[in-house]
């Protein structure tokens, strides 16, 4: 046999054999294909993984008695602060009007007269010998010599007091008088209702008498602020 008709027959083999491994390819591309959708279908498919539930964590000991050494630390506060620093007040009676009316309340400093002494001008709060809590404002000062006259005009060594204000009744006072050392003579700023150093009654007014002086009003809320 000439190489010619060997060449020939190698060529007719080889046509034979190619449908057979196109076959062979189309198959094997045929199930990859497939696998890879049933592997992209399942992914899609597939649940979610399950949460665990949160466990709730349990309050220890010692948290407890975190939380009760709090409390206790501020209803310790609170107390210094009702008994040195400040105090809520209700007023009683219309004998400060216009500035505090029957109904207010007012928060008063307590610490602020251990800092400094009480000036002329200041409202203040005040507790008279039989022990009851009034509202005024200071008008004489220690060695004052103050004068309530019949027409109502006050003076203070011999000067008018504050732009010629006038009260209406001179009290149960003989005038002038001198005002001791560590004492003090409280008005109200409504003196036809209120009871005050013009009276046997409450007279002078002690330096420890006085409880403090009046900050805010905190009640009612429409008149909330700065008193003076």
């Amino acid at each position: 046999m000439d190489r010619r008709d060997q060449k020939n027959m190698k060529d007719v083999k080889d046509r034979n054999q190619l449908p057979s491994d196109t076959k062979n390819l189309s198959e094997m591309m045929e199930f990859d294909f497939d696998d890879i959708l049933m592997e992209d279908d399942s992914s899609e498919t597939a649940a979610p993984p399950k949460k665990e539930p949160v466990k709730k964590k349990k309050t220890t000991r010692w948290q407890r008695l975190s939380w009760i050494k709090e409390a206790v630390l501020v209803v310790i506060v609170l107390c210094l602060t009702a008994v040195f620093i400040a105090d809520v007040d209700k007023v009683k009676d219309g004998s400060m009007n216009p500035v505090l009316a029957e109904g207010d309340s007012v928060v008063v400093s307590k610490i602020i007269y251990r800092l400094k002494e009480p000036a002329r001008g200041d409202l203040v709060s005040y507790k008279t010998p039989e022990g009851e809590k009034l509202f005024g404002r200071i008008v004489g000062m220690p060695g004052d010599t103050l004068s309530i006259e019949e027409n109502g005009n006050i003076s203070i060594n011999g000067n008018r007091y504050q732009n010629g204000r006038t009260v209406y009744l001179t009290g149960q006072t003989s005038y002038p008088i001198e005002i001791p050392e560590g004492s003090y003579f409280i008005l109200c700023d409504n003196a036809r209702e209120g009871k005050d150093s013009r009276y046997r009654q409450i007279g002078m007014i002690q330096r420890n008498a006085i409880r403090g002086k009046v900050i805010c009003r905190i009640w009612p809320k429409s008149s909330w602020g700065v008193v003076k």
